[in-house]
């Protein structure tokens, strides 16, 4: 198997719905709204269509599971899902089916092999056999995402069954995937991008203080990669909107500012250079000059429409809550984000 190729093809299946996601994975949702070629159709509703009796839908597909038919001509797929079945419903077999027959077409099995349906008759055993747990993995990433589960709950296989609705037989198998994945304890890129489509999701859950301390570290704008804070807007440093993205510390850059003092001003003025400040004032006592970084949004010539006039970071050359530009950077005192940049190299560690 090519796990990296199944990585791709997941973070490529989550960006083509480009919605914000949560456990349990919608399943059905990013397909209606990522693949447009696709189709889904239940057993019940192809068997009332078609006037066909259970065993015959069965025999149609040949499975009581799930089969996907490809359309070559109009490069379109259509996906039959068992509903009927009582307990492929109870046990959310029926989830692990469709994320399995979208594994295959995510994967691009039937095109790669000339196949308009993957039967083992058609295939060789060993390439068939492949195939199928190919789409399993897939269906396994998709569906149980090991870094999401250990941000926002206890790893134990019951847990992973009922929060991401999977089979216990399933769940079990993840839950011992997960371990082993835990014990490398190290994030990569695919983890990271991955948590980015629940990052709603996760900074609402998380289960301990280690992992909200982890995210905290991690997290970072999308636009210049700089560290974003937890309740922030707006990136400080390039202004973006912000958007729930992580990265590897490593990747993270940390953008120049003023150094500040414990009461978050300049150590010395920007423009006199005056370094005898009076012990509670914001302001330069030779040349007026403010001395702390604020939101031009919250000062009084503006109308005050921010609602934050505390001092923002010395490097800070935006609003985090309104997007506004800051004192420091309308008057010149720090250069713009993409002008001037240092980078942090630190190591990615899981608290997990």
């Amino acid at each position: 198997m090519n796990k990296p190729e199944i990585k791709e093809a997941v973070l490529a299946t989550l960006r083509a719905c480009n919605k914000p996601l949560a456990l349990p994975v919608p399943i059905k949702k990013i397909i209606r709204e990522g693949f447009p070629n696709v189709r889904l159709i239940r057993f019940s509703k192809q068997m009332q269509r078609r006037g066909m009796t259970y065993e015959e839908m069965k025999q149609f597909c040949g499975t009581d599971d799930a089969c996907t038919d490809y359309y070559a001509d109009s490069d379109t797929y259509v996906i039959y899902y068992n509903d009927v079945d009582n307990l492929k419903i109870s046990s959310n077999r029926y989830r692990w089916n469709i994320a399995h027959e979208l594994g295959h077409i995510a994967l691009n099995h039937h095109k790669k092999y000339d196949q308009t349906r993957i039967f083992r008759t058609g295939l060789k055993n060993e390439l068939y056999s492949v195939i199928e747990e190919e789409a399993n993995m897939f269906a396994a990433y998709i569906l149980v995402p090991h870094i999401v589960i250990s941000c926002v709950a206890d790893k134990h296989h019951i847990g992973i069954r009922n929060l991401c609705k999977v089979s216990g037989a399933a769940a079990v198998r993840r839950f011992d995937a997960i371990q082993a994945w835990s014990r490398r304890n190290r994030a990569e890129a695919y983890d990271l991008e991955l948590l980015g489509f629940f990052s709603h999701y996760v900074e609402k859950n998380p289960y301990s203080v280690s992992v909200r301390d982890w995210l905290d570290s991690h997290r970072a704008c999308k636009r210049c990669s700089s560290t974003l804070g937890r309740f922030t807007n707006f990136c400080e440093v390039c202004g973006a909107p912000v958007q729930g993205h992580y990265k590897l510390k490593g990747d993270i850059m940390e953008y120049p500012g003023i150094e500040l003092d414990g009461e978050d001003r300049v150590l010395e003025c920007p423009v006199c250079h005056n370094t005898e400040l009076y012990a509670k004032g914001r302001f330069c006592i030779i040349c007026g000059n403010s001395l702390v970084n604020l939101c031009s949004n919250g000062q009084a010539s503006y109308g005050f429409s921010c609602q934050n006039n505390d001092p923002l970071p010395g490097n800070a050359r935006y609003c985090p809550f309104c997007g506004a530009e800051s004192t420091f950077l309308q008057r010149g005192i720090i250069f713009r984000w993409d002008e001037k940049s240092d980078e942090i190299d630190e190591d990615g560690a899981l608290p997990f």
